[in-house]
């Protein structure tokens, strides 16, 4: 694992270690998926890590740093919804969204704010 890759594993592991172990205990393990996403269209910022954790059917999604966390639900489809609004600057909603697609190989998708669009590709951790 290469040492960007690394410490964004690390930083996680350690910050969702809590929640993945005390979901642990509940029926089905959760599923952790890392990867980058990659600007597409607008003002954005420079390409990032981000996680992506799975358990049952609800999804919690870190982009960039992981200090705003979007949450939302898998479809029996595979398909991903998360989502985060919050007050912008002008007192308006910011709403951040994941749409993306799920296998066990990997997840594919679109992370959109009002500045920019952002291409996600996530891996299984580990």
């Amino acid at each position: 694992m290469a040492g960007a890759a690394r410490a964004h594993y690390v930083f996680v592991m350690r910050r969702f270690l809590p929640l993945l172990l005390m979901l642990a205990q509940c029926s089905g393990a959760p599923s952790l998926y890392v990867g980058t996403i990659q600007p597409q269209a607008g003002t954005c910022d420079a390409p990032s890590r981000a996680s992506l954790i799975i358990h049952r059917h609800a999804v919690q999604f870190a982009p960039s740093s992981g200090v705003l966390v979007l949450t939302g639900a898998l479809t029996p489809e595979g398909q991903v919804q998360a989502e985060l609004v919050r007050a912008g600057a002008d007192k308006r909603p910011y709403r951040l969204v994941l749409r993306a697609g799920v296998t066990n190989a990997a997840v594919d998708g679109e992370y959109t704010t009002p500045r920019c669009r952002y291409a996600v590709h996530l891996q299984p951790a580990g």
